[in-house]
């Protein structure tokens, strides 16, 4: 027996970092647990302080890259012998981008603070000096025990010790947690039951030792050991009421905190999203490192030809310079001529390229959350962009990994059919049964009339099944078969009770469990009641009353549920169900039998229906009680129970009886066919990774579109690498003897599949799936999905999209590029996981076809117009420096500098990246073969950005510089002043806003009010700003600008030079558009033209009518007339 000297010996284990091995828990000895140094309850979710938040966020914003650049190009310009421009110039823009973003930042963790404030100070009811106190969350310390009333919000992770409900278990709801709606039922072990008040609990010690803090939120191993006790017991994740559950259905529990604040599981997932960065996001980045490398160029070639016009040319004008501004060492002169440089080219650069990139994306999100046409009325559930980084992403998709159950259908489960013993039950159609029948070309049965339950007080008025002699079979007593059968679908499960009005109403973790317990209720096996480890089920009237002994829970990797319970007759029975690929090997059944049901499972699986296999075994009671034992010395273990369980589990787990199989059916959601239908078209890979059979996923696929009578469809099967390979071979042989145009499909078994994804066969594998149009791959494991889409992604230039709905299909979407999630019955965790979420599958081709396609279009035209409209700009500094002598000088005035991207040229294409449509969303979802522009990456890539961008740019370049200075050449103006620098400027400068200007409006291609008039302001902006900036002395850093306007715009050569400088520039622009939308028109294009002509024809068509309209009349009148 241990003593209370024993307890306060105790220290952690820990390995050789000194990391923690376990977790000790003193029950009501919360001194003893502070020597341990757990955390308290305070949780801080927040970045900064009013302290820190100033020089910390500094620090964040000045460790990106791009602003550490132009901070460096700021500090340069304090230097007067490598200044270009005033430091205002360079200041003014990076202030302006370092504050908006610290504005954004400063709000995100004032809502951080916000929401701190309120959880740390809520109150919870802890045991204190005998009696329960209220204390702020935040106090809440490791081993009290605290007092959890119904409707409230658990404190801290807390190992639950009694329940006043009178099942011994409480209700929780987990949806601030997981996402999950639907409740979930935690037990209270019996070895603590005995705590029903404020006396026992103080009195009441215990060591609880658990595992260490982790973040995963279905698993807990622990084990409690109440001092004066010889025997620990284990305690599971059944029993811990996790930080951020509330708790339903329960008056209240009493429990003991074993995690606090940041050691809880709700805190250690807490961690930011994972960064996503898109196809063009990283083109950008790898683009901005080559304009920094023209930089540098260009900087080089200016510092050279300015040592070598000083001492050529320079020479001569030697005689006008003091001794300390002579040059000096030509080194020295390169190296300055450097720094000059850098500041005089760093246009290219654009400073406030990423800051309006993510303004754009704010705003395309925003229109994906409020489209009502992705709005589900049916469960109030609108679409949701969850990240803004990855909206253009979503118009360059080619493979979609799509998840069956709940995704593709509606996750609402119907029991339709069953074998017992051989025998088969039911018949209902399904769409899959209906699809395969077409394909065949047999004929459709006439419908059964369902089963009239009304006899049944307990039935549920919505269960339908056509088969009225399953019916009377259950109400003979004699039929041990059929009584056995319902039996186990009344027992093994893991459905809760919930009464509503006097209504009994079945709470399941899944829909399918829910469907089969609905069914045995229906059929006169009414599950009843559920408590101290005993369930009550009423048998066609009569009360029978189970102990369960032992509950094998369903896993991923199981596909099994195990209850062994003790029946009324004193026998011990293990009820199973599952997968038939996992329980019929474990059966020993009579070979007729499995024959049998071996055949109706072939043909439920055509019919599309989700097969599970029931079978059960008595066991001896010495052989459990040995079983028992050893499970018991398992579930003690720390680390690797699971393990450990697994594998007692299965040494209980054979020599089964099968009692039969039960066939349920899941309907397509609605549109499913049509939109996967159109998907195709937009030449998107289809891939469904499913885990039901082979002919069930193939007949799905038949009744979605997916598969076609047209296609050449080929199975891949093997259990053994070897096998697999030469069916490999073999599939690559067939390929080649058909045509390029023929379709391809290809189903994949789950065997054959673990074998594939090795590492020396999954690249071949790989190959064959890319020249299929639609692949299935069966009977698949929630890991084998992420390795699946891993695979592709690694392997081929394409982007991915996984959509799915449950937790199984986590992992999948988070492997993906994009991850789109299905707010389904089975909760919200795949939302959670999720980049975007929609209520149904159909909904994704609007978001593909549509937002995914608009954004990727807007995108590519707002980083074409920004690199070309920065070239432009530059590349005229380096033009004015062969007549300036390489001197760093500018031609620019420094307030145009400034305000060039801020003001000037910053509206319209900000205008063109959120408003630009090229077609109308009914045509894009009517023509999704537009979609493949985003595909090819047509729009904007490196070809696209030298010749657009680049070229364009140089070539504007030189004519807005040789062409006004021409003009103003010799110029004398009418007051007789020769046309100097700030004129030469002037011209320049307004040139350049009008060209680049005008050329986005000529890439413009859905005009609308908004791009009207922002373009117009923006040819009038530095007219506008030039009149005001340029009449007040104040805004002058010298006084050579200061009256310009007055001089400029009062000349006729002025307006003469802009018109032709603009002409020039643009003539070619539109030459080259007209020419490509003649000769090589794109399929956007051509559907525009196509929509013009129909509008055309029906606007003739309707005034043609008109005509006639009015003649008639004319004429009716004429007669009336006469």
């Amino acid at each position: 027996m241990s003593t209370m000297s024993e307890q306060h010996s105790l220290v952690l284990p820990r390995d050789k970092k000194g990391k923690p091995l376990a977790r000790i828990v003193l029950v009501n000895d919360p001194i003893k647990n502070k020597e341990f140094k757990y955390a308290n309850n305070y949780v801080s979710t927040a970045k900064y302080s009013l302290l820190t938040f100033l020089p910390k966020n500094l620090f964040e914003q000045f460790s990106k890259v791009a602003n550490l650049y132009f901070l460096f190009l700021a500090i340069i310009q304090l230097f007067p012998e490598v200044a270009v421009f005033p430091v205002f110039a360079e200041l003014f823009p990076l202030s302006f981008v370092v504050l908006i973003s610290m504005v954004k930042d400063a709000l995100e963790d004032y809502k951080r603070h916000r929401s701190d404030r309120e959880l740390n100070y809520k109150k919870v009811l802890v045991l204190r000096y005998k009696e329960f106190i209220k204390i702020p969350w935040s106090e809440l310390l490791v081993g009290e025990i605290v007092k959890i009333s119904n409707n409230d919000f658990i404190p801290a992770d807390v190992l639950m010790l009694y329940s006043a409900s009178e099942n011994g278990g409480a209700y929780v709801e987990t949806a601030d947690l997981d996402g999950e709606t639907n409740l979930k039922f935690k037990t209270v072990s019996m070895r603590t039951s005995f705590l029903t008040n404020e006396e026992k609990l103080s009195q009441f010690k215990a060591t609880i030792t658990s595992e260490p803090p982790d973040d995963n939120l279905h698993k807990f191993n622990g084990k409690v050991r109440i001092h004066n006790e010889p025997h620990s017991f284990s305690v599971s994740i059944e029993q811990l009421l996790l930080r951020g559950m509330k708790l339903r259905n329960c008056a209240y529990i009493y429990g003991v905190c074993i995690y606090c604040g940041h050691d809880t599981k709700l805190m250690m997932n807490a961690g930011g999203p994972r960064l996503k960065r898109t196809k063009l996001e990283k083109l950008t980045n790898t683009l901005i490192i080559y304009i920094f490398l023209l930089l540098l160029l260009l900087s080089l070639i200016s510092s050279i030809s300015r040592c070598v016009w000083e001492g050529g040319t320079g020479k001569k004008f030697l005689l006008f310079l003091s001794l300390k501004d002579k040059p000096k060492d030509s080194v020295l002169v390169v190296i300055l001529g450097m720094f000059i440089s850098i500041g005089l080219y760093n246009g290219l650069i654009p400073i406030s390229l990423y800051v309006s990139v993510e303004l754009i994306r704010l705003v395309q999100s925003w229109f994906i959350d409020s489209d009502l046409q992705l709005y589900c009325s049916e469960t109030d559930t609108p679409g949701a962009a969850r990240t803004t980084t990855l909206n253009e992403e979503l118009g360059q998709v080619n493979y979609i990994f799509t998840d069956k159950t709940g995704t593709l259908t509606r996750n609402i489960m119907r029991f339709i059919k069953c074998s017992i013993k051989g025998v088969s039950y039911g018949h209902g159609e399904t769409e899959a049964s209906r699809a395969y029948k077409k394909r065949m070309r047999q004929e459709i049965g006439v419908a059964v009339p369902n089963i009239d339950f009304s006899d049944n007080k307990w039935a549920d008025p919505n269960f339908l099944f056509a088969d009225t002699i399953l019916y009377k079979l259950v109400k003979d007593p004699s039929n041990e078969h059929v009584y056995r059968f319902f039996r186990l679908l009344a027992l093994c499960h893991s459905v809760q009770i919930e009464w509503e009005k006097g209504n009994l109403v079945y709470a399941a973790q899944s829909p399918d469990e829910g469907a089969l317990v609905s069914a045995a209720r229906n059929f006169g096996f009414v599950f009843k009641s559920r408590k101290c480890g005993k369930v009550v089920i009423e048998v066609q009237g009569k009360e029978e009353e189970y102990v369960v002994l032992s509950t094998l829970e369903f896993s991923s990797e199981r596909k099994r549920m195990s209850v062994i319970v003790r029946c009324p007759d004193n026998r011990i029975r293990l009820l199973t169900k599952g997968a038939d690929n996992v329980i019929l090997p474990l059966c020993v059944s009579d070979s007729q039998v499995l024959k049998e049901t071996n055949a109706h499972l072939e043909q439920y699986a055509t019919d599309g229906l989700r097969i599970l296999t029931l079978a059960e075994r008595v066991l001896a009671e010495s052989e459990f009680n040995a079983w028992f034992e050893r499970q018991q010395k398992a579930t003690l273990e720390l680390h690797d129970r699971t393990k450990y369980l697994e594998e007692i589990n299965n040494k209980i787990e054979h020599n089964l009886e099968l009692l039969g199989l039960t066939a349920i059916e899941d309907r397509l959601q609605e549109g499913v066919p049509d939109t996967i239908a159109n998907l195709r078209k937009a030449d998107l890979h289809v891939w469904v990774l499913t885990g039901d059979k082979q002919e069930t996923a193939i007949n799905i696929g038949f009744a979605c579109q997916l598969l076609r009578n047209d296609q050449h469809i080929f199975v891949l099967s093997g259990n053994a690498k070897g096998r697999v390979l030469e069916t490999i071979y073999g599939v690559q042989q067939q390929f080649e003897q058909l045509s390029e145009d023929c379709e391809k499909a290809l189903v994949i078994d789950g065997v054959c599949l673990s074998c594939a994804l090795e590492d020396n066969i999954k690249l071949e594998l790989l190959e064959v799936a890319k020249a299929c149009k639609a692949v299935i791959c069966c009977r698949v494991t929630p890991l084998q999905k992420a390795m699946v889409v891993e695979l592709v992604k690694e392997n081929c230039d394409a982007i991915t999209l996984a959509i799915g709905d449950g937790a199984n299909d986590v992992s999948m979407i988070q492997a993906a590029h994009i991850g789109v999630g299905i707010s389904g019955l089975e909760g919200r965790q795949a939302v959670l996981a999720a980049d975007y979420s929609i209520a149904q599958f159909r909904f994704l081709e609007r978001l593909l076809l549509v937002h995914g396609r608009l954004s990727y279009m807007r995108m590519s035209k707002f980083l074409r117009y920004f690199f070309y409209k920065n070239f432009a700009f530059t590349l005229v500094q380096f033009w004015y420096q062969i007549y300036t002598g390489w001197s760093g000088a500018t031609i620019y005035d420094p307030w145009f500098v400034t305000l060039y991207n801020i003001v000037f040229t910053s509206m319209p294409v900000m205008a063109v990246a959120v408003f630009e449509k090229d077609t109308g969303t009914k045509y894009s979802l009517a023509n999704p073969d537009i979609y493949c522009v985003g595909q090819g990456n047509l729009l904007f890539n490196k070809a696209m950005f030298f010749n657009y961008c680049f070229l364009l740019g140089f070539f504007h370049s030189i004519l807005l510089f040789f062409l006004p200075f021409g003009a103003a050449a010799d110029l004398v103006l009418p007051d007789g002043k020769m046309a100097g620098f700030n004129w030469f400027s002037a011209l320049v400068s307004a040139s350049l806003v009008i060209v680049v200007t005008c050329t986005l409006a000529l890439d413009i291609l859905g005009w609308t009010v908004v791009n009207h008039c922002v373009v117009w302001i923006s040819l009038l902006s530095w007219f506008i700003f030039g009149w005001y900036i340029y009449s007040i002395p104040a805004f002058i850093p010298n006084t050579d600008f200061f009256g310009v306007m007055h001089a400029t715009q009062g000349t006729l050569a002025f307006w003469a030079t802009l018109v032709l400088t603009t002409w020039t520039c643009l003539f070619p622009v539109v030459l080259y558009k007209f020419a490509r939308l003649v000769f090589n028109p794109t399929s956007v294009d051509i559907l525009r033209e196509q929509n013009y002509l129909k509008k055309n024809e029906e606007n003739s068509s309707l005034k043609n009518k008109e005509t006639r309209c009015k003649s008639f009349c004319a004429e009716t009148s004429i007669v009336e007339l006469l």
